[in-house]
């Protein structure tokens, strides 16, 4: 497993769906509990033993980058994911600028026992509250769904019985729905 550590600090050059998703690490990374914010993730597949796998993967630095499906090197991270639809392009009159709206989904991967070993109980929801009162107060975006159940969490990722059964407690994971409405200007 890769062993470096992702960038969390904030890159000058982003722009649109990258630059809010920026943002809104910037604002997790104010919670105590949570090592590491990923980017947007892109989808990988490969053939292992005849199967074809399919997971989420983080850009790291130097080109290079991580599986992030259950992985052990993050005690806890979180990573965005980029949803089909996005909006059509809606033109503001008069402004030259583009609205769009995103559909993104926040997905954490915690370990409890790392996060406060004084605590033998899945408190998940008191993180999640946590999530959501970080992000309460960012622009333009919004909450729409919550996920706790793992196949929910992971939906679209392959999943085989090792992995499910290495999320039992301590580990955990949820997955938090958003919409993100960013302004653009016209080019």
């Amino acid at each position: 497993m890769d062993s470096i550590k992702p960038n969390n600090r904030t890159q000058p050059s982003q722009t649109g769906i990258d630059l809010a998703i920026q943002s809104i690490n910037t604002k997790l990374l104010e919670l105590s509990w949570l090592d590491y914010t990923f980017g947007i993730v892109k989808t990988s597949k490969e053939v292992i033993g005849g199967n074809e796998i399919t997971y989420p993967e983080a850009y790291i630095s130097d080109g290079r980058y991580t599986n992030l499906m259950t992985n052990r090197d993050y005690k806890t991270f979180s990573f965005a994911q980029l949803n089909d639809p996005f909006s059509p392009f809606d033109y503001e009159t008069g402004e030259r600028n583009y609205l769009k709206q995103y559909n993104i989904s926040l997905i954490f991967q915690v370990d409890l026992s790392y996060i406060d070993k004084t605590k033998n109980y899945v408190f998940t929801n008191e993180l999640i509250n946590n999530v959501l009162d970080a992000l309460s107060n960012v622009n333009g975006l919004k909450f729409v769904n919550g996920y706790k159940e793992f196949e929910n969490v992971w939906a679209g990722y392959s999943l085989n019985q090792a992995e499910s059964q290495a999320m039992k407690y301590p580990y955990d994971s949820f997955k938090l729905d958003f919409e993100v409405k960013i302004t653009e200007p016209c080019l």
